[in-house]
């Protein structure tokens, strides 16, 4: 899991540009990138690697509609836990990490203490993970579960500010 809590990096205007750029479309080339921000192609490649290398830029990956490859059914699950301990936080949530249903996992504060982002095929689907990942595990007191029903937005996008 990623920490949240990493500090911020040392970055230029150059290199918040580029962030900004490539969240947009991970896929234009290194010569459409220095075109707009005023680098050489290569001088941006050897930024993204130092991007990608040092954390500011976890993965570069493709965003898939979960309906097209049959997960017509996503849910947001809070996971509230028996005791409070972080342990427990962080076992759990890395346990179900590893699940493929479950697209984000968080720790948060508040009312629960994790946050799902689970995709499923169908309710069927959907009821057999609760039943084999959290209602079996006996360190889960309560989950209460929101369908999404409409997609208004769907981001991963982070602001970057000069």
């Amino acid at each position: 899991m990623t920490d949240s809590r990493t500090p911020p990096m040392d970055l230029d205007r150059l290199d918040r540009r580029l962030l900004r750029l490539v969240q947009g479309n991970a896929r234009r080339t290194a010569e459409d990138l220095g075109a707009e921000v005023g680098l050489s192609a290569s001088a941006v490649q050897r930024r993204l690697r130092r991007l990608r290398e040092s954390g500011p830029i976890e993965r570069m990956t493709a965003i898939v509609q979960p309906s097209a490859v049959g997960r017509g059914i996503l849910a947001v699950v809070e996971v509230t836990l028996e005791s409070g301990g972080g342990d427990n936080h962080q076992t759990l949530g890395e346990a179900l990490s590893d699940q493929p249903e479950v697209m984000q996992c968080y720790v948060v504060a508040g009312g629960a203490d994790l946050v799902l982002m689970i995709s499923a095929r169908d309710l069927d689907d959907y009821e057999r993970f609760m039943r084999t990942h959290l209602a079996a595990d006996p360190r889960v007191k309560r989950t209460q579960t929101a369908f999404i029903t409409r997609r208004l937005k769907y981001g991963l996008e982070v602001p970057v500010a000069d």
